[in-house]
């Protein structure tokens, strides 16, 4: 729902496969591609102290949904952000999507700031 849409987690989820898409587009190989998802994974997963790829369960608990399922959903990610330029948009729409989503990184760190959560090597911590 709009709620895991715009949890900060899944906002920097997306800001991290926006900023990497290039370097993903670009990829040679499988392999090089691969590379890049399990960067995405590690990141959020350095950032977050429960992992960083949760999921709730039926009693409501969140738990954390492993490394098959972290690279699904990044993958996932990837390819809503390759596919949404397409979707009746002009290619030139993509650079605006990267430039609203440096906007949205900046009030992310600008409100981990105002709650008291440093930045660390120039990206969040994120409790998720």
């Amino acid at each position: 729902g709009k709620a895991s849409f715009d949890h900060v987690g899944n906002r920097r989820l997306r800001l991290l496969v926006a900023n990497s898409m290039h370097s993903y587009v670009e990829a040679k190989s499988r392999v090089d591609k691969t590379a890049i998802v399990q960067t995405i994974v590690e990141q959020i997963r350095e950032a977050s102290p429960n992992g960083g790829f949760v999921r709730k369960d039926d009693f409501g608990e969140w738990y954390e949904i492993g490394t098959k399922a972290a690279r699904e959903k990044v993958g996932h990610a990837i390819r809503d952000c390759l596919t949404e330029p397409l979707r009746g948009r002009s290619l030139s729409t993509y650079q605006e999507r990267l430039e609203s989503l440096q906007e949205v990184q900046d009030e992310v760190f600008r409100s981990l700031k105002i709650a008291g959560i440093q930045e660390r090597e120039g990206q969040a911590n994120s409790p998720y």
